[in-house]
């Protein structure tokens, strides 16, 4: 049972941290896209 509990808490830590991650370098690419074309346009 503990170890049933264990194992659901590090996949939710896990799916946390992806996410995260995945949300980090989304909004990275998106600045870095806005500081490449942004010069352009002005």
């Amino acid at each position: 049972m503990w170890l049933q509990a264990y194992s659901v808490l590090k996949l939710y830590e896990f799916s946390v941290f992806h996410n995260l991650f995945f949300l980090h370098l989304k909004s990275f690419h998106q600045n870095l896209f806005v500081v490449k074309f942004l010069p352009n346009t002005c």
